[in-house]
């Protein structure tokens, strides 16, 4: 059931981004991911965990048929965004030492597999913590400002598409499969307190305060719908 609400979410927006394409194509300068393994298209491969999918049958229906290093048998839901916009096919991660700036100029991916609001979740499977994903985005416009210049930079930054798409594993690793949060917290507890991490990342992130294109994904547990309400009035600008 999950799997069709999933395959449900993907399918309109995809509807969506191809419905209006040709009324916001000119309007997107670049598109910047945060989030897990839904959008993680190979930061992991760079690390030191056992969380990576640089294995088979990943990637097999990708072009070339190998592993990509993506969540998927083929691209993500981010990379048909991307590629409905016109921007780029795939979007690169940015780790990825074979891409460079040139190529995260108009699309990149801080993403990583296993990681999650709390800090915990990450620190059980050595993901990229969100906080860490904002380091790498601050180092990102820095380098970007080196390469197109101040302004521009201010432009891309300002009419880029930014999509979060993490949710899931904070209740999968580390309350259900590793019950540490659990003994900690019921529930409803810690839904409150994933909540408030939620809106304490989303202070750090430094993009505009009337910048209004989020998508923000947090899985299908019900436990995390009414994250929406705190992801519009708090990260950067309403989705």
């Amino acid at each position: 059931m999950a799997y069709k609400r999933n395959l449900v979410c993907l399918f309109a927006i995809q509807f969506l981004v191809l419905f209006s394409v040709e009324d916001v194509r000119a309007k997107i300068s670049a598109i910047i991911v945060f989030g897990d393994s839904t959008v993680d298209a190979g930061n992991n491969n760079h690390r030191l965990t056992i969380v990576k999918s640089n294995y088979m049958p990943y990637g097999k229906d990708f072009e070339g048929g190998k592993p990509t290093r993506r969540w998927s048998n083929g691209r993500l839901f981010t990379d048909f965004i991307s590629d409905a916009l016109g921007i780029k096919k795939s979007i690169p991660a940015y780790l990825d030492l074979n891409f460079g700036i040139q190529d995260f100029a108009t699309a990149v991916t801080f993403a990583s597999g296993g990681t999650g609001y709390d800090s915990l979740t990450t620190t059980l499977v050595n993901a990229i913590p969100l906080w860490k994903q904002l380091e790498f985005f601050k180092e990102y416009r820095e380098k970007l400002t080196k390469f197109q210049g101040k302004e521009k930079t201010a432009e891309t930054i300002h009419e880029a598409l930014y999509i979060l798409s993490v949710g899931t594993n904070g209740f999968m690793l580390n309350y259900l499969h590793v019950p540490i949060r659990a003994l900690e917290f019921t529930m409803k507890e810690f839904q409150k307190f994933l909540a408030k991490r939620v809106y304490q990342g989303s202070l750090q992130f430094g993009c505009p305060k009337n910048s209004t294109r989020w998508i923000c994904s947090h899985g299908v547990l019900a436990v995390l719908k009414n994250f929406e309400h705190i992801i519009r009035k708090n990260m950067c600008g309403s989705i």
